[in-house]
């Protein structure tokens, strides 16, 4: 047993003062909410209150996750909801009175007069059911008061940024690498083999850098210029639809878009694409062990010349014998000599390194067992922390002590995600929204964390900066993964533009994200509640699409309904107008919908609207009554007419896409 030093002990004493004083405050602030009757006055309260909520969560957040501190971060994060829905309930009545009326009288007068009477009273519902809701939370505050010890906690201001400079290569894997680029380049055997194309497997378990050894073999010079410009990268995780695969590879392999959906045509315009072309695809992330459905997907690239060549990542050996590999190749956990270098990069940057530390740092590394992405996560952890009694808790933690390799590195990430700052944390854990393999562009997830707020102006950096930080810095940490597209290549960063997820970073974000985020890949309609926030239904099935939302998610904020066949009921898109009066992000792009309702006019919080590849013919006027937009998208829109004339004076529209 370890015996507890004076330090820890303080140390406790210090935590259980510091949470005892947030409850004070908690308890002071909701009493003065009840009290006051000034409307402006109250709702600077509020704002205080959710100050000091989000604190707490940070707080309770860091603490071991037992059964209680799930409860009390879940029902703490919907409070922190209910506050934000106030405020912006409350600010976006302002800015609307402000803009519409002829007069300058003062917000005061505005919110005293008889026609708002409805406003307050509907604005006075919500601010008691937020503070019945505390009273609720402060009700436990001996489990408040008395949580056990949990880790460092980092202010904003004491986070320091992973160094740009740290290079993106793994060390250790200069052979590994050798080796396949060998095997993709060597067409010694061409002329005699009968196979068109051939199969070679990278194969081992999560978190020890198959996909990353894919990157830097399919970045290699040697492999470049082999195969020219005919080499294409595919995700695709849990799901192997073979049209979905055929359609991304035709996309990249044509550098355009596609509108083609059935599996027939698509397999044609693939082979006329690839026909006696040498190429290199890397499929990334395979779990499909249906040999039909590979089949599938093999006949149609057998197209392309001799010499091409299909590049594997998966965790499962009969993966890759259903694939028929030529080679596999089993990634083995990185040598000993090349994982403190590794680590050291990470945790010291260019720092002076502490010798101390340094004891501690070779030890933590040693009980890593050779898993890049376990060094990589607690290195990028450690270097916010330069504490040697935390690193000494790092390296005696029980975690250690289990017995599955890969739920011991996910405890691993977990210490690196507690010590994010808390905007960041918000930003990974959407991306929980999406499922396992899904790519999105870097631009587009972070006008998401915009719309939702999860990313705001700071002094004179504008929220897209900050957005872009964050971003860059998660991907730094390998929170997130940089995926290729057809025209840029993995070794310049500033010029990729899509990422990923690992799959152990995936099971973390879910994890940590509980029950808000729903997408039809992973969740059951079932599992749609009352707090579900953020939904994600993409399928060609208006179905799904109906029976989610008659589940009634009414305080739903991100709803993404892509490719549903909304057009064919009118129904469902009042039920989104109507009802949905909390969204902050809303994409109905490609569901072949012509008449927008009036009703749009209803989602006054929506910051966020893509409306693309649709059949739009006119725009209805009430869409000018969205005060906070920030982005909107009617690309592709080809019957649009004409848009509405007063759309120019909505002044936070910071992007308007329109293209045909």
């Amino acid at each position: 047993m370890i015996v507890q030093t004076a330090m820890e002990s303080a140390l406790v004493t210090a935590m259980t003062r510091i949470m005892g004083e947030k409850v004070a405050i908690l308890i002071r602030r909701n009493k003065n909410v009840k009290e006051i009757t000034d409307i402006e006055e109250k709702m600077e309260k509020l704002k205080e209150l959710l100050m000091i909520v989000n604190m707490v969560i940070q707080d309770v957040e860091s603490r071991p996750f037992t059964y209680d501190v799930k409860i009390l971060s879940r029902k703490l994060r919907y409070l922190v909801y209910d506050l934000e829905d106030v405020v912006d309930c409350y600010d976006t009545e302002v800015l609307r009175k402000q803009r519409s009326r002829a007069s300058f009288r003062s917000v005061h007068d505005f919110f005293s007069s008889n026609n708002q009477i409805l406003f307050r009273s509907r604005l006075g519902s919500m601010i008691k059911a937020v503070t019945d809701s505390l009273d609720s939370i402060l009700l436990q505050k001996s489990k408040l008061l008395n949580l056990s010890q949990g880790n460092f906690y980092i202010s904003p201001s004491d986070y320091k940024t992973t160094h740009s400079s740290i290079s993106s290569d793994i060390m250790g894997r200069e052979t590994e690498k050798q080796r396949i680029v060998d095997l993709l380049t060597d067409d010694d055997d061409v002329e005699n083999n009968q196979d068109t194309m051939k199969v070679i497997a990278i194969v081992g378990m999560g978190g020890l850098g198959k996909t990353r050894l894919a990157q830097l073999v399919f970045n290699d010079e040697k492999v470049k210029a082999h195969f020219a410009s005919w080499r294409m990268w595919t995700v695709i995780g849990m799901e192997f639809d073979p049209t979905k695969i055929m359609k991304s590879i035709l996309e990249q392999a044509t550098n355009a878009p596609s509108t083609v959906t059935e599996i027939n045509s698509v397999r044609q315009k693939l082979e006329h694409t690839l026909s006696g072309k040498r190429f290199l695809l890397v499929l990334d992330d395979v779990w499909n062990e249906d040999a039909t459905r590979w089949g599938e997907l093999r006949a149609a690239l057998t197209c392309g010349a001799r010499g091409s060549k299909i590049l594997v990542t998966s965790r499962s050996l009969h993966v890759s014998s259903i694939m028929n590999s030529f080679i596999t190749h089993q990634i083995q956990q990185l040598p000993p000599d090349d994982c403190l270098p590794l680590f050291q990069q990470f945790a010291f940057g260019d720092e002076e390194k502490d010798q101390k530390l340094m004891d501690i740092g070779r030890k933590i590394v040693e009980k890593c067992g050779g898993v890049p992405l376990a060094i990589i996560s607690l290195g990028s952890m450690l270097h916010n922390i330069q504490d040697e009694t935390h690193w000494s808790s790092v390296l005696n933690s029980k975690i250690w002590q289990l017995r599955d390799e890969e739920q011991k590195v996910l405890a691993a990430l977990k210490w690196s995600y507690d010590t994010l700052p808390p905007q960041s944390k918000k930003c990974f854990a959407f991306a929980s929204l999406f499922p396992k393999g899904y790519t999105i562009e870097k631009d587009e997830l972070v006008r998401l964390w915009m719309a939702n707020g999860f990313v705001q102006s700071e002094g004179n950096v504008d929220a897209k900066t900050m957005g872009n930080r964050v971003f860059d810095d998660l991907v730094l940490r390998s929170f997130f993964l940089l995926t290729p597209s057809k025209e840029h290549d993995f070794g310049d960063d500033s010029h990729v533009t899509k990422c990923m997820m690992h799959d152990l970073m995936h099971d973390l974000a879910r994890s940590v994200s509980g029950d808000v985020y729903w997408n039809v890949k992973e969740d059951l309609v079932t599992d749609i509640g009352n707090r579900t926030y953020h939904l994600l239904l993409y399928v060609k099935n208006l179905s799904n699409a109906y029976q989610a939302l008659l589940r009634k998610p009414l305080y739903l904020r991100t709803l993404i309904l892509s490719d549903c066949y909304l057009y064919l009921n009118a129904n469902l898109l009042e039920i989104i107008f109507s009802e949905l009066k909390f969204l902050r992000v809303l994409d109905l792009s490609s569901n072949k919908i012509k008449k927008v309702p009036k009703s749009i006019g209803n989602l006054i919080q929506l910051r966020y609207l893509n409306l693309s590849r649709n059949n739009i013919e006119v725009l209805p006027n009430s869409i000018t009554l969205l005060h906070n937009l920030q982005y909107l998208n009617l690309s592709w829109n080809e019957e649009l007419q004409e848009l509405p004339k007063e759309l120019r004076s909505m002044c936070n529209i910071n992007a308007f896409v329109i293209q045909m």
